[in-house]
């Protein structure tokens, strides 16, 4: 059944940035475009559907708005004319992620969520994953392999470019055109974007050579003086003075109250004084025929 604007919860397209993707299917890849997708599991992230001219591409959770592709209708195939990314995810999105990263990402939606043709995963370079695979998770609810947005730099571009400092942006080649025939099926070169970075890496190394030579001029030495401040005493007052450094008055100790007299009472029962012959005698009692020999 094929998806609509009804068939999942979503929030309008307003605004958006283009992107330089373009593309080319035949009747029956341009067929699988229209039916789109409506999740049926969480690990399914995307909302799709076409409504002419348009396709359309939702987050599944939130329903927010991601991508709008606009085609062109031939004879037997259909053109991608216009590809434009949602202005708010693009005003927060990181430097890694920009256009040229959501290019790749958005071939590789269609190619293996709609048109099952797998491809390997763009994985952004600033991307730290706790565990291989969960970035694409999250993105896509996918596990095909994955691949580096950064490509191996070729020793002998960057060497032709360190030999022409007066290279300019003009000279950049546009963006090819991503055909999605069967009879030239190839995976899209992005060849705009590393030939900027390519020039860039030539300016730096004319640079380098540049910085080796004597300047031709001396360098103006620039000292600013600094601001005068008052620290310390106002006036006539002094760092330290008796009256400052005193200590103040106060008592050794803390006062306790005078201990009253103690008066002990006899007894009733105690006999102050005892008769002669009265107090007890003590004897001792051998405790052997020896000792009682010699009591």
């Amino acid at each position: 059944m094929q998806a609509n604007s009804t068939s999942w919860k979503r929030k309008p397209f307003e605004d958006g940035v283009p992107l330089r993707f373009e593309a080319t299917f035949d009747d029956g890849q341009f067929a699988l475009l229209r039916e789109g997708l409506v999740p049926k599991q969480m690990e399914d992230k995307w909302f799709i559907y076409y409504e002419e001219p348009y396709l359309f591409l939702h987050r599944s959770w939130t329903g927010e708005p991601v991508y709008r592709l606009t085609f062109s209708r031939g004879p037997d195939s259909a053109e991608l004319t216009e590809a434009l990314w949602s202005k708010h995810l693009a005003d927060a999105s990181t430097p890694t992620q920009n256009t040229d990263y959501q290019v790749r990402l958005l071939d590789f939606l269609l190619s293996n969520l709609l048109l099952g043709q797998p491809k390997p995963f763009p994985l952004p370079t600033d991307i730290k994953e706790p565990r291989k695979g969960v970035f694409q998770h999250i993105v896509a609810g996918t596990g095909y392999p994955q691949s580096s947005t950064t490509s191996k730099k070729r020793w002998w571009r960057i060497w032709w470019l360190s030999k022409n400092p007066h290279f300019t942006l003009q000279q950049v080649r546009p963006v090819p055109a991503v055909s999605h025939h069967p009879q030239n099926q190839q995976e899209p070169r992005y060849g705009w974007f590393h030939s900027l970075l390519k020039a860039h890496i030539a300016w730096m190394l004319a640079a380098l050579r540049a910085g080796i030579a004597a300047a031709t001029s001396e360098t103006v030495n620039t000292v600013t003086d600094a601001i005068a401040r008052l620290m310390g005493s106002w006036g006539c007052m002094s760092y330290s003075t008796d009256a400052i450094s005193r200590d103040p008055i106060h008592a050794n100790g803390s006062p306790i109250a005078s201990p009253a007299t103690t008066i002990i009472k006899d007894s009733l029962t105690t006999i102050h004084s005892t008769r002669p012959l009265a107090a007890p005698n003590a004897m001792r009692s051998p405790i052997s025929i020896v000792r009682r020999l010699t009591r």
